[in-house]
């Protein structure tokens, strides 16, 4: 092991582990299950944005600390970054990118007018903190090798860094508001990368390329409902970039198709939706909902609503999570950051004396078109939760968690055969007692490689909602399936979150 990972090992097991504060009294993976369950109490009933409103006024949110708050963004960008990596590079947009236009803007003092200010605070702090002098941002890493990387190389760093909990060291100026952590990527003994990340650099970075949102970045998917009153029949589309596009997306590209779209389906005018995909050639997959698929959406729907029907609208709004989660799932994480966002301004003005209230209250505002996606919000924060238990188990620097002192009762296995295979492959490196010790293992396995390539979803059955976690390597995929109830309680058990937790 080199001197400078013993180095950094040392900054990383501080007191309060991971991203250490001093105003902080909880860890890092704590931190994140303590927001997840402020939040969704936020939202237990309903999306209501005036309630959420009401409530910052009357002052409901300033006991907040801006350094959780801060800490938590990280946790989102990390969610949202994994999730739809693979999506963007592997089925959807691949190699149709550009990144150094990204920071060509940065630098631009033409552009970015409103960012300027904060950009030139930034390069102060870094300078003052850790005596990096920066003179334009062209990079969201810093190697404390003090060599140059590649932006994709960057990438490929900071992504490996996010699905195995190899980050920590947080550190930020006064206000809680300007602020970077560190990374390193160790594997099998050895260390490859170790330096620190530009924390509000990369923010806007996961935000332009891997948000799947037109107003923040670039849609790699548009889906929306069909309902044809006359036959009574319900229709759903998909449009995707076509393949032989060739021109790349460099980030705030207004005009890039898949972002133009987004304007055109708004009309609601099936002329002018058919006629931009013609032009355009983009990839267009029309399906008919199967009654008994239908049926089942229906009853689903109303068991959510207490019966109460809001129309087709409503209906189409609220069960669209169920046929694309990919693009609910991401506008969930959009969200819940451009509010988590809104709140550390909020934080930081009050403390600078500064008012933007307005300001902040207009991008709350926008809030509003998700007001009809409860069910989507309310089965999501369990996903972000298990997200945080895969890296509490990836987690090198905590007690090891022993995954056959996890309770697993209720998990299914698709195919129990894998498991067998699994054993063939591992039993002189796994110290087995019992069937659970193995089955504990397999799952834990399965789930948290699911969730560090983003592939998963949640699935309705004739037995209630399912999630499904797939690992998938080469022509291998094993997937393992929970119920909601079973997740439910799966998540919330003790041993995620304490501390003081030893394997015998």
């Amino acid at each position: 092991m080199s001197e400078d990972y013993q180095k950094y090992k040392s900054w990383f097991n501080s007191p309060l582990n991971i991203l250490e504060s001093k105003d902080s009294i909880v860890d890092y993976l704590n931190n994140n299950f303590r927001m997840i369950d402020f939040y969704q109490e936020i939202y237990i009933d309903q999306i209501s944005i005036s309630n959420l409103i009401d409530k910052l006024k009357k002052g409901d949110f300033d006991g907040l600390n801006i350094v959780d708050l801060n800490r938590f963004r990280i946790f989102l960008d990390a969610t949202l970054l994994i999730f739809n990596n693979e999506k963007v590079y592997n089925d959807y947009l691949q190699d149709k990118f550009a990144f150094q236009p990204f920071f060509d803007r940065l630098n631009d003092p033409k552009i970015l007018i409103r960012e300027r200010s904060f950009l030139e605070d930034y390069k102060k702090y870094l300078n003052t903190l850790f005596k990096i002098s920066i003179g334009n941002f062209d990079s969201f890493f810093y190697s404390l090798d003090g060599e140059l990387r590649r932006v994709w190389d960057q990438f490929k760093i900071i992504r490996n860094a996010f699905a195995h909990m190899q980050y920590g060291f947080y550190a930020s100026d006064s206000t809680g508001f300007l602020s970077n952590f560190s990374i390193y990527n160790h594997d099998k003994g050895v260390t490859k990368e170790i330096g620190f990340v530009f924390e509000p650099i990369l923010h806007l970075f996961i935000q332009q390329f891997f948000s799947n949102y037109s107003y923040s970045g670039l849609p790699y998917k548009h889906s929306w409902f069909e309902i044809d009153r006359d036959s009574k029949k319900l229709y759903f589309h998909e449009v995707t970039l076509s393949e032989n596009y060739t021109s790349k997306y460099s980030g705030f590209d207004r005009e890039h198709p898949m972002n133009q779209f987004t304007s055109i389906l708004q009309t609601g005018d099936p002329r002018k939706i058919v006629k931009f995909i013609r032009d355009n050639k983009l990839n267009h997959e029309k399906s008919k909902i199967g009654q008994d698929k239908l049926d089942k959406y229906c009853k689903f729907y109303l068991e959510e609503n207490g019966n109460v029907s809001g129309g087709p609208s409503d209906f189409v709004n609220q069960i669209k999570f169920l046929i694309d989660f990919d693009t609910e799932f991401s506008n969930f994480l959009v969200h819940m950051i451009q509010l988590n966002d809104r709140l550390i301004d909020y934080l930081r003005d009050k403390k600078l004396g500064v008012n933007r209230l307005e300001q902040i209250l207009k991008s709350i505002e926008e809030l509003r078109e998700d007001e009809d996606r409860h069910p989507c919000f309310k089965y999501s924060f369990d996903i972000l939760r298990m997200f945080n238990i895969t890296s509490r188990m990836e987690d090198d620097d905590l007690p090891h968690i022993n995954p056959a002192d996890i309770d697993i009762r209720g998990i299914f296995l698709k195919n129990p055969l894998s498991l067998y295979e699994y054993y063939k492959n591992n039993k002189d490196t796994l110290s087995l007692q019992t069937n659970k010790d193995l089955r504990s293992n397999y799952i834990i396995e399965r789930v948290r490689n699911a969730m560090a390539h983003g592939r998963y979803h949640i699935d309705l059955r004739d037995e209630g909602l399912f999630y499904i976690f797939e690992d998938k390597y080469n022509k291998r995929s094993e997937i393992i399936e929970i119920s909601q109830n079973i997740l439910k309680s799966f998540v919330r058990q003790r041993i995620f979150r304490e501390r003081d937790y030893f394997t015998s």
